[in-house]
């Protein structure tokens, strides 16, 4: 197998992402888009913007009409599930943005029978396999004795100003604790690579500066069954310059670990630092720095390599399961439930 053949559903980020992929060495090296799919007739008369490929309004006419070995799905996260079941029923691999649904059962099966099927299915977050700066973590925590997790706080911010466009953006029921729900993501699949089975979440909101109605900042708290904490704080309402770059203090029993803890932490790197107590008593400083972004689950992150390998049927590490990708479905439908009912939801 030569290029990957890709089909774009869903043109309203899908197109403006995958023009940047697209037009780096590594992509169009990897994949070739054969194929784009929207619901809005506007977007399919892009020219250039849609690759020159040709434009469906339905997705089973593109599974039909084009000779695609996988599809990216760009739409919104409501209903996913039946769409990527429609996409591997038909022999074709997925890969799709976070978060995969808000529905954890639906979720469960379509995984689970993607995983029958011999079928990739891919997200950016959590990613298909451990990103390094993880890895990372993981090496730290074993060769220091750290312990179990026991806390952890993530934080991250931009500055929108934005006003309703009648796009799910606007919805609590689709866009729920808004800033977490398009921001916090990354943070919860993160802490899932530490912290196991989350037992109750309540969320705190705000609407500062935006004109939608949904909230600006927000602010969700985790307990877990073994009674760690989390926190995860993401904000619209921020402008200093350094957009993105997700903050992390993971706490372990006798260390723990900063992720861009600078205050010049940049969006184009991720630097990791350890303190600990030695097996002689003595602390412990470490640094691990320039972890690339595009491969650790951050914003824009995809591993397209891995994904194609995948595709192509070469050996390729998925060590994601889909009990993972489901605990943050779970938290999230808490989070919606919690942010109605005012009120701390059990997962």
């Amino acid at each position: 197998m030569g290029k990957v053949r890709i089909g774009i559903l869903g043109l309203g980020f899908g197109m403006e992402y995958m023009a940047r992929v697209m037009k780096s060495a590594r992509g169009n090296s990897l994949m070739e888009v054969h194929a784009v799919c929207d619901a809005n007739p506007a977007r399919l008369s892009g020219g250039q913007k849609t690759f020159g490929c040709p434009g469906f309004a339905d997705l089973d006419q593109m599974l039909v009409g084009s000779k695609l070995d996988a599809v990216a799905i760009f739409s919104g996260p409501v209903g996913r599930a039946e769409l990527v079941r429609k996409i591997i029923r038909s022999g074709k691999h997925v890969m799709t943005t976070k978060p995969f649904e808000l529905d954890p059962e639906a979720s469960r099966d379509v995984l689970e029978e993607a995983r029958r099927l011999g079928i990739a299915v891919h997200l950016n977050s959590p990613a298909a396999t451990v990103p390094p700066d993880i890895q990372q973590i993981f090496d730290w925590r074993r060769t220091h004795h750290l312990g179990r997790p026991v806390a952890a706080h993530w934080q991250s911010w931009c500055n929108y100003r934005e006003n309703p466009d009648g796009s799910w953006y606007d919805d609590p029921l689709l866009c729920p604790a808004a800033p977490i729900f398009r921001l916090g993501i990354y943070a919860i699949n993160d802490l899932l690579y530490f912290f196991d089975e989350p037992l109750e979440v309540y969320v705190m909101h705000s609407r500062i500066f935006t004109g939608r109605p949904t909230p600006d900042q927000a602010l969700l708290s985790i307990r877990f069954k073994d009674g760690s904490l989390a926190g995860v704080f993401a904000s619209f309402c921020v402008d200093n310059g350094l957009p993105y770059s997700d903050r992390l203090a993971l706490n372990f029993e006798r260390g723990a670990v900063f992720r861009n803890s600078s205050a010049r932490a940049s969006r184009n790197r991720i630097d990791l630092t350890l303190t600990a107590t030695g097996e002689d008593g003595k602390p412990v400083f470490a640094e691990a720095k320039g972890f690339d972004p595009e491969q650790s689950g951050g914003h824009f992150s995809y591993q397209w390599e891995l994904f194609c390998q995948a595709v192509r049927g070469e050996p390729a590490p998925d060590t994601v399961s889909p009990k993972q990708i489901v605990d943050g479905i779970r938290i999230i439908a808490a989070m919606s439930r919690s942010e109605r009912s005012g009120k701390p939801e059990l997962v």
